[in-house]
């Protein structure tokens, strides 16, 4: 099963009875097709007392969490940590209100492999990643974002 990480946004199932005018901090709320509601507050504090809140009245809700895949080159002696922190620092900086819930370069005998995955909060914030997908770490290293296909 996949982790779910505390986001801004909730994912609430169709059929659930639920009044959108009781939200406070709502920043927007989208309609699936399928009657699933996608509802953004302005924090994750915010949007964790409103899962609270729909949870304890037996709504039907969780967190609504958007994958990013990630590949990049290897540089020697590279540390895993500090090459985290630099994809980070580099995303929030080239992108505004970007929340990164989650990165996980993958590894194999404690080497990175040259991939792995980002989590982020809003469907707004994928789609303007994947709109200009890469970051220049160095002059030899490029990070490319890509749309997560789970099968």
């Amino acid at each position: 099963m996949t982790t779910l990480f505390e986001g801004r946004t909730l994912f609430i199932s169709k059929n659930q009875e639920i009044n959108d005018s009781e939200f406070s901090n709502l920043v927007k709320l989208n309609e699936s097709s399928y009657g699933n509601k996608f509802v953004e507050f302005d924090s994750i504090p915010n949007a964790k007392a409103e899962y609270d809140r729909l949870t304890a009245d037996n709504i039907k809700c969780n967190y609504s969490n958007y994958y990013l895949f990630v590949r990049f080159s290897l540089e020697k002696n590279q540390n895993k940590d500090e090459f985290v922190n630099r994809i980070s620092t580099e995303l929030t900086s080239k992108f505004d209100n970007l929340n990164i819930l989650n990165i996980n370069l993958y590894e194999k005998d404690n080497k990175m492999l040259g991939f792995g995955q980002i989590v982020l909060d809003r469907l707004d914030d994928i789609k303007q990643v994947l709109s200009d997908n890469k970051i220049n770490l160095s002059d030899d290293n490029t990070v490319s974002f890509y749309k997560f296909n789970r099968s």
